[in-house]
């Protein structure tokens, strides 16, 4: 007996029932009583608290019963329908978008130009 204990053992101690239930403050599990706060803090936070995922309440009365699939913001088409992948990656340029720049490989900066003298060579010669 001193090692072994047949039957379940209470993880929670249940003491003082009877005096809980008659002084229920006492009881930190059982619900508390209501406390009474001032209404006008209790309306600043709501008003300047921030709900993610839920519009702001600012204080002009409740909103109409929302579908759950709505959205806040305008549409995303308000410029004309976007491009699709296909689009993005075949492109849809002119040849004169697609040609080279004629600036291509030079520099437009004065005194910044890579001209070399006529049969200078730069750098080493592999082996």
């Amino acid at each position: 007996p001193d090692q072994h204990r047949f039957g379940a053992v209470d993880k929670q101690d249940l003491r003082d029932g009877v005096k809980k239930a008659l002084q229920p403050g006492l009881d930190e599990g059982a619900p508390q009583p209501a406390k009474i706060a001032n209404k006008i803090q209790q309306d600043f936070k709501a008003t300047q608290a921030d709900l993610l995922g839920q519009p702001k309440k600012l204080g002009a009365g409740e909103r109409p019963q929302l579908p759950p699939d709505h959205t806040f913001g305008l549409h995303s088409l308000r410029h004309g329908p976007e491009p699709g992948v296909d689009q993005l990656i075949q492109g849809n340029y002119t040849a004169e978008q697609q040609a080279p720049d004629a600036d291509l490989g030079k520099s437009l900066r004065e005194g910044w130009r890579n001209i070399a003298p006529e049969g200078r060579t730069f750098g080493l010669p592999s082996v």
